[in-house]
């Protein structure tokens, strides 16, 4: 272990002589990257997927059914439809006016000849077939805006994929329109220079450029879905300010204590880089514990956190010591001097600090507050025993969306509401695969759980495909209860569709969360275990994050699930989480708690093994780390919380989560539980490493 930390320290040093002895060769190369990836990466959103089907299982039934559907219709084949039309008005008259306009737009294959109308005869639903090709969504959007009017509403996969990129890209550009000048301005007030403001920005958003030019490489490998640009971004920006902090704190106590620019960059890296270091790993770690998950956008999500993780950390690692360099006392420039007044005390060693003092309160009384943050914690997290999940579907949209008030209306008004909510492929000629269909509308009418669609579609000589639409919520337990009926026909069938995706990525998540939970665990407890010395300390960071992230949690499952607060966040609840959040929210989180979490306990091992006694060593590694972490944290959920102004719920939910999560942890666990839980244990913290002999006793306890 100790050879470990001698050759990881070693490593450190050899990186940080480079961008040290050389940073202005180190920037301009820096420059060239960030102007290489910005050329490549610049289209890289155009090129990912945006696919209702990345978020279910590709190694399922149902997708297996999806994909042997699709790809046999062989040319004049009778078409299946893929985009429906809803207007005001009978089929004989707006149906049919509808119909013509479809059929003169050079989107359109073929349009059905038979108009369904509604259960009270007032409104048309007109199906049609898109022109086959890569931009389907386009065109679909395309048709669309021709159709535009009162009374029309138009819908269908292709068109949900089409809004859902729009209102991404949308979100995207809100978030950072909102993330960028709140960092810029928040980050005058937490570095108290407009000079060391600028850094955080300058990581992130190289970080950022780096990330964008690898996506867009990697897109013409696979597909990569586009929701890890919100990833992106968030995490870009986020572990920016997280880093630069931590970097420019310990440079200025360089400064401060009389230290050379150089010196004082060699000993940042060596103290605070050693921490990004393994933050970096730690983060990368979590994520990657995804890619176990054989689901595009949870892969896409490990992906697109991993790689970012990796590399802001390297960046921090490089790019910063070079800027401290050249920067020097100018670090601290462009700032009031009660600022300057301020940096210089902060970057002094003192023990009379607020966060000195709540630290010295915490390992006080150490029982009566772990218990009381503890107690806290679990009973924010009691609602996560009632939590429900649901899939992916335009209600997640706005309800402005047109592929929202497709949905709704179709399903308030018609019998066949939606195209393909389950898709049955019949293995068979043409006289056995009728007898399977009306097995299949036998069952549906029997349970009451379908409606058949009236006509089955021809795909080859032995390959049918036919229809039902679930009488209940595409997800529902009775709509899942139908999927499994169907599988247990004795027929030649494959079933699927969004339900019965659905129950197969379910049903993958929970054959995948051990594994995930596993990776998770051993990799947070390998890091703190490789930082620390200590077999202790990663069991308590381990016990940590999960109050934090179950409270956080609870809290979401209370108000989104729920459906509280609706008219304060704006957002409609679906009465359950998408199945996908909670896992990936598990691995972001835990990622990003062992962080803060390493902020603190490294400092607080080098009190330690200064001689400091356990509770001096505790309280003093809070009042150096304690702003640098309520600072972080802040400016982390800010570029995180940007997100919570998304329009699409999915986002808006998960940005939530996060910063519940870190906020819980910054302001509840980290200067009362963790502090609490130490003084408690004392010595053992370190076990089975020895510590120095305390250099004098503690006092004020």
């Amino acid at each position: 272990m100790l050879s470990f930390r001698r050759a990881f320290g070693a490593a450190l040093h050899r990186a940080a002589g480079v961008p040290i002895r050389h940073p202005r060769p180190v920037l301009v190369l820096a420059a060239a990257v960030a102007i290489a990836a910005a050329t490549v990466g610049w289209s890289a959103q155009e090129h990912m997927s945006y696919r209702l089907g990345d978020f279910y299982s590709h190694g399922s039934e149902s997708f297996q059914a999806e994909t042997e559907l699709e790809s046999s219709k062989p040319e004049g084949s009778t078409a299946t439809p893929d985009l429906a039309v809803i207007t005001r008005g009978r089929p004989e008259g707006a149906g049919r006016q509808v119909a013509r306009k479809l059929a003169r737009s050079p989107a359109i294959a073929q349009v059905e000849q038979s108009i369904l109308a509604s259960r009270n005869g007032r409104s048309s639903y007109v199906l049609a077939q898109l022109e086959g090709g890569e931009d389907q969504e386009a065109r679909a959007g395309r048709v669309a805006e021709e159709l535009s009017g009162p009374g029309v509403v138009v819908g269908g996969a292709p068109l949900v994929s089409h809004e859902f990129a729009e209102q991404i890209a949308d979100d995207l550009t809100r978030a950072q329109l909102i993330a960028f000048p709140l960092l810029l301005l928040l980050g005058l007030w937490v570095f108290r220079s407009l000079v060391a403001a600028l850094l955080p920005v300058s990581l992130g958003g190289f970080s950022l450029l780096v990330a964008l030019g690898i996506f867009r490489l990697t897109t013409e490998l696979v597909p990569l879905s586009v929701f890890s640009l919100d990833i992106a971004l968030a995490l870009a920006l986020g572990l920016g300010v997280d880093y630069s902090l931590l970097m420019v704190s310990r440079f200025r106590e360089g400064l401060a204590a009389g230290h050379s620019p150089d010196q004082s960059a060699a000993a940042t890296v060596q103290t605070a880089g050693r921490t990004v270091a393994f933050s970096f790993l730690v983060i990368a770690a979590s994520f990657s514990s995804l890619l176990v998950v054989p689901v595009p956008f949870v892969r896409s999500i490990a992906f697109g956190g991993g790689l970012v993780a990796i590399i802001t950390g390297l960046t921090a690692l490089v790019l910063v010591p070079a800027l401290l360099v050249v920067l020097g006392h100018r670090v601290n420039a462009l700032a009031p001097r009660s600022w300057q007044r301020a940096v210089d005390r902060t970057a002094r060693p003192r023990e009379s600090g607020a966060w000195y003092r709540t630290a010295r309160l915490a390992t006080r009384r150490p029982i009566p507050v772990a218990l009381l943050s503890g107690v806290a914690l679990i009973v924010l997290a009691l609602p996560v025993l009632s939590m429900r999940s649901t899939g992916l579907d335009p209600t997640s949209l706005p309800p402005s969306s047109g592929a929202r008030q497709f949905a709704e209306k179709a399903r308030s008004e018609f019998e066949n509401p939606l195209v393909g909510e389950i898709d049955i492929a019949i293995h068979r000629e043409a006289r056995t695969a009728a007898g399977v269909w009306g097995r299949v509308n036998d069952l549906a009418a029997r349970t009451g759980l379908g409606a058949p669609f009236p006509r089955a579609f021809k795909h080859s000589v032995a390959l049918w495909q036919v229809r039902l639409s679930p009488t209940s919520p595409v997800f529902s337990q009775e709509s899942q209860e139908l999927v499994e009926q169907l599988r247990e026909m004795r027929a030649p069938i494959s079933v699927g569709g969004e339900t019965a995706a659905y129950v197969d990525s379910e049903s993958v998540l929970e054959q995948s969360l051990p594994y995930v939970i596993a990776i998770i665990a051993a990799s947070s407890f390998l890091f703190v275990f490789l930082a620390t010395g200590s077999l202790i300390l990663p069991i308590k960071v381990l016990t940590m994050n999960a109050l934090s992230l179950g409270a956080a949690l609870g809290a979401i499952v209370f108000v989104f699930q729920d459906g509280r607060l609706e008219g304060v966040l704006d957002y409609t609840s679906q009465g359950a989480l998408i199945v996908t959040l909670p896992m990936v929210m598990a691995a972001a989180a835990f990622g990003l708690l062992t962080d803060y979490g390493l902020f603190l306990l490294m400092r607080v091992k080098e009190e330690r093994e200064r001689g400091l006694p356990d509770r001096d060593a505790v309280a003093l590694g809070l009042e150096r780390t304690g702003r640098i972490i309520t600072a972080a944290a802040l400016l982390f959920c800010v570029a995180v919380g940007a997100f919570s102004t998304s329009e699409f719920l999915l986002l808006k939910v998960g940005a939530i989560a996060i910063v519940l999560t870190v906020a819980l942890d910054a302001f509840v666990v980290r200067p009362l539980l963790v502090p609490s839980l130490m003084a408690i244990l004392g010595r053992w913290n370190w076990w089975p490493r020895k510590m120095p002999q305390t250099a004098s006793p503690s006092s004020g306890l």
